[in-house]
């Protein structure tokens, strides 16, 4: 059985930035960012739940980085609201492991951190 976890953001999670900071996966979002963008992203999601504001966590199968997710307050309409962002990297999406020879699929990336 595979175990999936939410694991709040930590440094080694910079390399889930950079694996998602694709054309593919940035399409709907305006394209990748730069390295700069992404380290200061990685900085805000690191200071996130000091603030009280946003909660970010790496998405990780069997210990193994699939992506990310999180969710910030935002005002909608004038009222208090929630918004959620997230990532399922490409080896990962389909809903079955990767890593599974059976299914045919690549192995998952390697993703470490810098």
């Amino acid at each position: 059985m595979e175990v999936v976890s939410l694991d709040p953001w930590a440094p080694p999670h910079f390399a889930l930035l950079v694996a998602a900071n694709t054309p593919h996966m940035t399409h709907y979002l305006g394209g990748p960012e730069s390295d700069d963008e992404l380290r200061a992203r990685h900085e805000r999601y690191l200071r996130s739940p000091e603030s009280g504001d946003a909660w970010m966590y790496a998405i990780e199968v069997d210990g193994v980085p699939a992506g990310g997710i999180g969710f910030w307050r935002v005002e909608h309409d004038g009222e208090d609201a929630y918004e959620t962002g997230w990532n399922v990297l490409p080896a990962w999406q389909g809903g079955h492991n990767p890593a599974d020879p059976c299914m045919g699929a690549p192995d998952p990336p390697t993703v470490s951190a810098t």
